[in-house]
């Protein structure tokens, strides 16, 4: 069991990071309720069961709903009012935050205070893929611990969607499929499909990142590794810098194209 004081150090935010989502919303998750545990008046199995029905008083996750883009600021303010309560059962309390990188701006900054000065025996945690696209004034205030996740070997996989839908194993594989043939044939027809996918701007992204890493991987090719390397690059910039979100399937595409 980990010492829930342990990654709490200085009453600070952890950010827990690494490649796979869903390893990495697991280790969060044992360490919220390790924290938990502590002094509360129930075992582990109980607080588990409580939390994943909803129930429990002394845990709230945020994550971004289905029907939208990112987590909003109304949902963040929810996160803060729980904060601002008193606990009503012993035992430590936990905010986890799934999924860091689909917050607002407005939103990451309004919580900018708790991760300063948490209410005592609370820890915050945030998870992530993409550390590098959580503004600097978060990451600064937070311990960053990467999670060690499952590495996807190319060569095991005989062609670029079966590699990309195993990297990215949250994601819908019917996007995916779209994605990885748009990006097969050249970018074709980039203004419609920019257009069509400027919701899922994120998702592509990262799916061309992987289409890069599969391409330049399997067939030694040095332009698709440099290629790889700028978008790895323009990944840590678009949260905040590009908020249109066609233009930046569009120069994402133009990396891509470049010779």
């Amino acid at each position: 069991m980990v010492n829930r004081k342990s990654d709490a150090m200085n009453g600070r935010g952890v950010i827990y990071h690494g490649s796979d989502a869903g390893t990495v919303l697991e280790k969060a998750y044992e360490v919220a309720l390790a924290h938990m545990q502590g002094g509360a008046g129930c075992d582990a199995e109980q607080i588990q069961r409580f939390t994943i029905e909803g129930t429990y008083p002394n845990f709230f996750l945020l994550k971004k709903a289905d029907d939208e883009n990112e987590i909003s600021i109304d949902a963040t303010r929810q996160m803060l009012d729980f904060l601002a309560q008193k606990p009503s059962l012993p035992g430590g309390r936990a905010v986890l935050i799934k999924n860091f990188e689909h917050m607002s701006r407005n939103a990451a900054n309004s919580i900018l205070k708790a991760l300063e000065e948490p209410p005592e025996d609370t820890i915050l945690i945030l998870t992530t893929t993409r550390l590098l696209s959580i503004i600097p004034t978060i990451r600064s205030r937070c311990l960053k611990i990467r999670v060690q996740c499952e590495d996807v070997d190319v060569a095991t996989f005989p062609d670029a969607k079966s590699f990309v839908n195993a990297l990215l194993r949250d994601a819908a594989p019917e996007l995916v499929g779209i994605f990885v043939d748009f990006l097969a044939s050249g970018c074709k027809g980039i203004i419609e499909f920019s257009k069509t996918n400027a919701d899922n701007f994120e998702l592509f992204l990262d799916v061309a990142i992987a289409y890069c890493s599969f391409v330049s991987t399997k067939n030694s090719n040095l332009a698709y590794a440099r290629r790889l390397l700028e978008l790895q690059s323009f990944s840590t910039l678009t949260k905040n810098t590009y908020p249109d979100k066609q233009a930046a399937i569009i120069l994402t595409c133009n990396i891509l194209a470049e010779k």
